[in-house]
């Protein structure tokens, strides 16, 4: 067996030669969660050459891998609520439904739906190879070029070497400023207090057979349970989906916690912050 392993294969060695490519776009996105594939595919339709990026190794972002599960921001709330978002987000709900992946908010007055995210991904690759849209995935952005007030390019890093994006123009769909922030713009932050984000998490076990607690009685357990658990937020929101099986699933946002921009202290609290969810 080793005898056929040395006749089939080479050696190769890392040259450090610095492996890099180029690509010339009309159009690039960085981003390739909901608003970074809405910008890109409509970019492609109106004939541009375009280039979507993003940090992960496969689309959708958090809409995909951020247990998010819902569809929040596509419409207002109350009984007479309206869709505020249109085109692509008409697609994609036509898309889903038709593949028994979209599911209608079982709360009122919140019309928020909720999605199988293995559907929406499988719905975002299909789109995007249909629209001829070039991607890089697995790319982190580690520097933008500009000309006065003009971004003309940027670089980025993979597992495999750098590449160069040269474009006309640029959407910054990253969710982190990350174009305006390597490029030296100006980007706001709070002027007192910490940066602070949620952990989504899935509670699983769910009994449906009993009517789950609405947002206010959720809020007022919040608030009596907080200081017991050393909770740093009181008031979160739970979505619930009966319609996902038998298991009885629901996704939950109650958690706050502090984002600093330190690489090494975001990771650290990323992980602590799994501790709010257990509690």
């Amino acid at each position: 067996m080793i005898r056929d392993i040395l006749r089939n294969t080479k050696k190769i060695r890392n040259g450090f030669s610095g492996a890099r490519w180029t690509v010339d776009a009309d159009i690039c996105v960085v981003g390739a969660g909901i608003s970074g594939l809405a910008a890109a595919i409509e970019a492609a339709r109106a004939g541009m050459k375009v280039v979507l990026i993003d940090s992960q190794d496969q689309l959708g972002g958090q809409t995909f891998s951020g247990c998010i599960g819902t569809f929040c921001g596509f419409f207002t709330n109350g009984d007479q609520g309206y869709q505020l978002t249109h085109r692509i987000a008409d697609e994609l709900f036509q898309d889903l439904k038709e593949a028994g992946g979209l599911f209608e908010n079982p709360v009122k007055p919140f019309r928020v739906p909720y999605y199988n995210e293995t559907l929406f991904l499988r719905w975002a690759e299909k789109i995007v190879l249909r629209a001829g849209i070039q991607v890089l995935l697995g790319a982190t952005v580690r520097k933008v070029n500009r000309d006065n007030r003009r971004i003309i390019s940027l670089e980025a890093v993979t597992r495999y070497g750098e590449v160069f994006v040269h474009a006309n123009g640029f959407v910054d769909a990253s969710g982190d400023a990350v174009i305006g922030w390597l490029a030296g713009l100006a980007c706001n932050v709070p002027e007192e207090g910490a940066i602070y984000g949620s952990i989504m998490f899935l509670l699983e076990g769910i009994d449906y057979s009993t009517p789950p607690p609405g947002e206010e009685e959720l809020t007022q357990r919040m608030t009596r349970k907080a200081e017991a658990y050393k909770l740093s937020r009181k008031k979160g929101l739970m979505f619930y989906t009966p319609q996902r099986g038998k298991c009885g699933l629901a996704f939950g946002n109650m958690t706050h916690v502090d984002t600093p921009l330190d690489p090494l202290l975001a990771s650290k609290i990323s992980i602590e912050g799994k501790d709010l969810v257990d509690k």
